[in-house]
């Protein structure tokens, strides 16, 4: 029997996850970063995105794209792999990675998801698919403890001498309640009183201390957790910062409508611009609703271009403790094609 071809597909992806998922050897963070990768690459590089497509793996555990006319699209079929992969991961911020992943995959283009890759790669370094042979995940019961039937009544396990000494106070309590007017008169007297008491605390008017809620009980975790650094595989500068194309849309024209509200108020506007020398013009009327797009993405450094129906500048914005300032305006004459 000849070894399987390491190019050849031996297994679809979602049969491998419903495996994994089973057994014993649960998911690394970086097996999670390996699959979601080769999804994101092998989906980008497909040469048709509108023909059914189903993913395997290879005999090395590589995800390689599959031509299967009954299946949905590559896009569809790789946002699906993504979710499912998700719900494996093994911790939460993993699990949000690789759903962030899903999501760039079918709702924006292509050139986009290098960005993910660039999140993925610096919170953990890859490792190989651990394909086999996978222990299922043993299930123990546990003992179900039945309770010994007693052997007599209730009052079988009391003293018999302490039963006596209980029926004669209580015979003795009797008597002296029928025979004694004075000690029904002290117990009526004492009932009402506790009664006007509780009446008083709960009708009357007045602050009420809340009762002291219980503070939370902190339970250690077990999981290991993972320090994020950049792999050696990567060739892109790592920037938790760094905005997808719509992101910094978004960025620029939420701050071109805070400047926008600032009107005449000169210290307004400057708490909104960057400090600096660089070239910065007014910009144009209602900008926040102008045509925005992104030129550049720096990580906190990005340059967008807006345009109304005359005509079109460049802004520089940058990112200044967690805040996004105005750092340079400048009107351009677009060149034509």
């Amino acid at each position: 029997m000849t070894a399987a071809t390491p190019s050849l597909p031996v297994e679809p992806f979602t049969a491998y996850l419903q495996r994994r998922g089973t057994s014993a050897t649960a998911l690394t963070a970086g097996e999670v970063v390996t699959a979601t990768i080769g999804l994101l690459r092998g989906c980008r590089s497909a040469h048709r995105t509108d023909e059914g497509a189903t993913w395997w793996l290879t005999a090395h555990g590589r995800p390689v794209v599959v031509s299967d006319a009954g299946a949905p699209d590559v896009v569809s079929t790789t946002a699906d792999g993504l979710d499912r992969l998700a719900a494996l991961a093994p911790d939460r911020t993993t699990r949000d990675l690789v759903a962030r992943a899903g999501e760039a995959v079918a709702t924006r283009s292509p050139r986009e998801w290098e960005a993910m890759e660039r999140r993925l790669f610096a919170h953990a370094d890859p490792e190989p698919l651990v394909l086999g042979p996978l222990t299922p995940r043993a299930t123990v019961e546990p003992p179900v403890v039945t309770p010994a039937p007693l052997a007599g009544g209730v009052f079988d396990a009391l003293d018999t001498s302490l039963l006596d000494d209980v029926r004669r106070s209580l015979s003795r309590l009797r008597e002296g309640w029928l025979a004694s007017s004075r000690i029904r008169a002290a117990v009526i007297g004492g009932a009402l009183a506790v009664a006007l008491v509780v009446a008083a605390v709960v009708l009357l008017p007045g602050d009420r201390g809340s009762a002291p809620s219980s503070a939370p009980t902190a339970t250690a975790s077990a999981t290991t957790s993972v320090v994020p650094h950049p792999s050696a595989t990567s060739s892109w500068p790592v920037d938790e910062r760094v905005p997808l194309s719509d992101d910094a849309t978004d960025v620029a024209r939420t701050l071109f409508a805070q400047i926008s509200r600032c009107g005449s108020d000169l210290a307004c506007r400057g708490a909104l611009e960057e400090p600096s020398t660089f070239r910065r013009e007014s910009l144009l009327p209602d900008a926040e609703h102008a045509d925005i797009s992104l030129l550049e993405n720096f990580g906190g450094v990005i340059v967008v271009r807006v345009a109304d129906a005359t005509r079109a500048q460049y802004v520089t914005l940058v990112r200044f403790n967690d805040r996004w300032l105005v750092r340079a305006v400048e009107t351009v004459a677009d060149q034509p094609s």
